[in-house]
């Protein structure tokens, strides 16, 4: 973001944090900006190059020439970014190499020192570049000093141009000059206009992983960004080492799964994609789970006291709003196409009851009141995501995972210990599953479940060979004690939706066979788990 030109075309980090809006919160934010400093305004045009083969995206860059005001007071600046820590995250350090040219041409030889010959090998040169989009828009910058730090805040309102597309900018980045990193979410969360145990945010101040670069390449592509797998999380977090402390390792894990919650509550905003849903949920019960079980260990009697309990409330709190519209996915998408195709005895081979049975009488109005089900649990997500709420409890998460980590036991000390305790207690309750309650075994599973991802946050720590059996089995059981679980959901889904004798009693039909099968698959992934649980690494 940075105007301020570095005339020999070196390099400088740059730590921001980009911000999505709303067009209403756009005037109240500039007017809480204008009570901290003097703005100035400018307006800025933006070509953005790559190669034919976009070996500049490939690589995780981004060259741009930037055209900054009008008439005689033009300024011309190419400046090349490069990903650095943070990766896609709202909070992140990038390295950028800028240089102030005289006119509006390329000149890669202005660049001292940047990794462009890593990029396109001994002859970068700007002859192989084309422009691929622009972005065109009136910035506003405040230069803010608070919180112990110098802030260059701009907002930005304008379009990204791709041939005939068109994308809207409406963002805002608050740029570090000096001063500490933690001084941007707390400005940001301030501008939200929340006041500590007294007001709630009114400004929906996103924390937004996608730059300019990113979002122009996608619209010049004609694509867009797909549902982000919870387990990139576990990649995005970095290197661990099981002799980190715990407080840093849960920051990092925290950090990266809220990024993969952003990016797929972005796209369930906007698509019927059932995944993007069901990922965002997957990444807030992994995060969940390295809070209840790694930083709650590593607190001892304290509890939660790493992350406060307030927003370990609303982590909980959003794990079910989300979980509430995923329900009703699997019900729709999964349990219902199962219960019309079910009919086929075990023993003989033949269809007991004829099929089809969905496309016609009573289950027509089954299908029709369960996929309107299903739509208003996504709209109904779709208000909550929208809302300041959720932006904020987002920009508090941020804010926590990138504050210095406090003092804390390593990874190696704490996890087994932990972990190997909650394995035996999940042997134990397991060992008397057939004997279990519905409600219990859905514990159960919830248990092995958080295992599993806690243990997959903290592999580090453990043979490489016996966490891999443990997570597989884990894994296994979890997806049996599932399919019982889901039947429960189906039986009680389906007593809201008929009254239809028929129905229910083909869905009893169909919950007996298939509870059966899923606790005949449990028990013996069961039986795997029952020997001794896994030791830490000597």
């Amino acid at each position: 973001m940075a105007n301020h030109e570095q005339q020999a075309g070196g390099g400088a980090p740059e730590t921001e944090l980009k911000l999505a809006l709303r067009a209403e919160d756009v005037e109240p934010l500039r007017a809480r900006l204008d009570r901290l400093a003097a703005p100035r305004r400018d307006r800025v045009d933006s070509t953005y190059y790559d190669t034919p083969d976009l070996r500049l995206a490939r690589s995780r860059a981004a060259l741009r020439l930037r055209r900054i005001g009008t008439g005689k007071r033009v300024r011309w600046v190419q400046t090349l970014k490069t990903e650095g820590e943070g990766g896609d995250s709202a909070l992140s350090t990038r390295g950028e190499w800028e240089a102030a040219l005289p006119g509006a041409a390329l000149d890669l030889s202005r660049f001292a020192g940047a990794p462009l010959s890593r990029i396109f090998g001994a002859d970068a040169a700007a002859e192989g570049l084309r422009a691929v989009f622009r972005t065109v828009f009136v910035r506003t910058i405040w230069d803010v000093s608070a919180y112990g730090a110098h802030i260059e805040v701009a907002l930005d309102v304008g379009e990204i141009r791709a041939g005939t597309r068109r994308a809207p900018i409406l963002e805002a980045e608050l740029e570090l000059r000096s001063g500490p990193s933690t001084a941007l979410t707390s400005l940001a969360l301030e501008l939200t206009g929340a006041t500590r145990g007294k007001k709630k945010a009114d400004l929906r101040l996103m924390p937004y992983g996608a730059s300019k670069a990113a979002r122009g390449l996608r619209l010049a592509m004609g694509v867009t960004a797909g549902p982000t797998p919870a387990t990139r999380a576990i990649a995005d977090a970095g290197s661990i080492d099981s002799r980190d402390g715990v407080d840093a390792v849960c920051r990092k894990l925290v950090g990266a799964a809220l990024n993969v919650v952003l990016a797929n509550a972005e796209g369930a905003s906007v698509s019927d994609d059932p995944e993007y849903v069901h990922q965002a949920r997957v990444a807030l019960r992994r995060m969940h789970a390295v809070v209840e079980i790694l930083a709650k260990a590593s607190d001892g009697e304290r509890g939660e006291r790493g992350l406060p309990r307030a927003q370990v409330r609303e982590m909980r709190r959003w794990a079910r709003r989300f979980g509430a519209a995923r329900d009703w996915d699997v019900f729709c998408s999964e349990t219902l196409p199962d219960l019309r195709t079910y009919g086929r005895d075990a023993a003989s081979g033949k269809a007991a009851v004829p099929r089809e049975a969905g496309t016609s009488g009573p289950w027509q109005g089954v299908l029709r009141r369960a996929h309107g089900k299903c739509e208003a649990a996504r709209n109904r997500l779709r208000a909550q995501i929208a809302g300041p709420a959720f932006a904020h409890w987002a920009l508090e998460l941020v804010h926590w995972s990138a504050a210095p980590p406090r003092d804390s036991a390593p990874l190696q000390v704490v996890a087994p210990a932990a972990i190997g305790r909650l394995l035996r207690r999940f042997a134990r309750r397991g060992a008397r599953f057939s004997r279990l309650s519905d409600a219990e075994r859905h514990k159960l599973r919830i248990a092995a479940k958080r295992l599993r991802y806690v243990l997959e946050a903290a592999h580090t720590a453990f043979p490489k060979k016996a966490t891999r059996d443990t997570m597989h089995a884990l894994e296994q059981f979890q997806d049996a004690a599932g399919r019982g679980v889901d039947v429960t959901v189906a039986r009680e889904a389906i007593a809201r939706l008929t009254r239809s004798a028929a129905v229910r009693t083909e869905a009893r039909k169909w919950g007996r066979v298939r509870q059966r099968d899923a606790t005949k698959q449990a028990a013996h992934w069961l039986r795997r788990l029952a020997d001794p649980p896994i030791r830490p690494r000597s």
